[in-house]
């Protein structure tokens, strides 16, 4: 199926938020009031300070665009390190402000220097468990960028969590930000059933407290999706889909592009379960979406012709797939590179089609001229001990290849070897068949004495004495 080879269809998403609503989001839901510039003190009922006014500003520019929230935090650290000076709450705030905005544009090189030094400052003025130097913690860990490489980023989050959630409780924006990056690290480590369990709990409070149009229940929902599409649990997918893409195409738009990621794990989710029909038709309309806000080259919306084309070839339509194929296999070679799996597999699609329409001719010239890109492939990939990869790409072509070309043909032969050597010595009771069936074929065609018949026996002997079967191997 499309998703045993599918990229990751969703482009990474900026650290835990992806929208300038989500940044102005982050500035109300801290507990950040405008500040009184001229006392130093809250906001009072029915006034508007000059620091009140500084804030409206850059709420607005942040909602505009990343660039211009840093330009105006700047201004706003700028402003009240005059009014204020340097250690002020209003200034720590503004400063935190700063901060977040360079980390929202990816910055984290700038931003985790400042969060370091700005730290040790918050603690002392606010104290130790106070929600702003809280914030600043949960800030500093994700701008170090290093949990999903597996260091100790993740204790230090858990150990936040436990605190905040104590101190400011389960539902105060705090925790829950740190949650999220939280969860967001255990996607990116694999960790999905702890990712899923997080996000189960944070929805139910985001529905209760925010509403389900709120786009932090929304994206918690896709965040969901995506954790659900990674354990291939493609019927919840499709059924969680299915109640959010209304809520999702009201509020984000239908070209929103968390709408049409979503979307694309949909798709993947029908294609695991052979709803081809559906496929067809989701693939179809996303197309044009995806050609229009991600562009004709993007990834994602060259991963929804490649699931458009299995649609169409488990219905029969190979003409189509066909004409398909040829039209958009130079965007593919563009995009991906010539030596490339998604280049093969894409021209796998073609040789298919080609088969089913009885093209003779055309299959097998097709199916010669795959196998320098096949070896410099499978080589590359074994180099980086990517051998569940080389076994995929072998598993599509050898059916193809002793169909087109011949069960003796060398071309077949060296792809089941290829493959043999990609399984061993993990899946020895299934090296031990292929070597069976394949050594008798190496001696005809390529002799007793021929290097890869010899190596196929120190496989088959490799396996054998792997499942302790020791006559056997004192036999051969």
């Amino acid at each position: 199926m499309a998703t045993d080879h599918a990229p990751n269809p969703v482009p990474t998403m900026k650290p835990f938020l992806s929208s300038a609503f989500s940044f102005v989001l982050l500035f109300s839901a801290m507990g950040i009031e405008p500040a009184h510039a001229a006392e130093g003190g809250e906001k009072k009922a029915g006034q508007n300070s000059p620091a009140a006014e500084a804030d409206d500003k850059a709420f607005a520019a942040a909602e505009a665009l990343y660039a211009e929230a840093e330009k105006a935090a700047l201004a706003l650290v700028a402003a009240r390190t005059q009014a204020l000076g340097a250690e002020a709450r209003e200034t720590l705030r503004a400063r935190l402000l700063l901060a977040e905005a360079l980390r929202m544009q990816s910055k984290d090189a700038e931003a985790e220097p400042q969060l370091r030094e700005l730290l040790p400052v918050v603690t002392q003025v606010f104290g130790a468990e106070d929600r702003e130097t809280l914030r600043c913690q949960s800030a500093l860990l994700a701008a170090k960028g290093s949990f999903t490489t597996g260091t100790a980023t993740e204790g230090e989050l858990r150990s936040l969590v436990a605190t905040a959630t104590r101190v400011l409780g389960a539902e105060d924006p705090v925790t829950l930000m740190t949650r999220r990056r939280l969860a967001e690290g255990w996607y990116w480590q694999g960790k999905q059933a702890e990712a899923e369990a997080d996000l189960r709990e944070r929805l139910v409070i985001y529905e209760r407290t925010l509403g389900a149009e709120d786009r932090e229940t929304l994206r918690c929902q896709f965040h969901l999706i995506r954790v659900l599409a990674a354990q291939n649990k493609n019927a919840e997918v499709e059924a969680l889909y299915r109640r959010l893409h209304p809520l999702q195409t009201k509020v984000l738009g239908a070209e929103g592009s968390e709408t049409l990621h979503c979307q694309t794990y949909f798709i993947m989710a029908l294609s695991a379960q052979n709803k081809h029909a559906e496929v067809e038709e989701q693939c179809r309309n996303l197309l044009p979406l995806q050609i229009k806000v991600l562009g004709a080259e993007s990834k994602e919306a060259l991963y929804c012709q490649d699931l458009l084309f299995e649609a169409l070839m488990a219905q029969h339509k190979d003409a189509e797939v066909e004409a398909q194929c040829r039209s958009v296999l130079p965007l593919q070679i563009k995009v991906y590179g010539a030596g490339t799996k998604e280049v093969l597999y894409w021209q796998l699609h073609l040789l298919q089609a080609l088969d089913a329409q009885h093209k003779n001719a055309e299959a097998v010239e097709l199916c010669r001229s795959l196998l320098p890109l096949q070896n410099t492939l499978i080589q590359a990939l074994s180099a980086q001990n990517k051998h569940a990869e080389v076994e995929e790409v072998c598993r599509r072509l050898i059916p193809l290849q002793k169909k087109l070309l011949g069960a003796e043909n060398k071309d077949t032969l060296h792809s089941q070897f290829q493959l043999i050597q990609a399984l061993y010595p993990h899946k020895n009771a299934e090296v031990e068949e292929l070597c069976r069936s394949l050594i008798p074929l190496q001696i005809k065609v390529l002799g007793a004495e021929g290097a890869e018949t010899l190596e196929c026996h120190l496989h088959l002997l490799g396996a054998l004495n792997a499942q302790d079967k020791n006559a056997e191997v004192e036999a051969q």
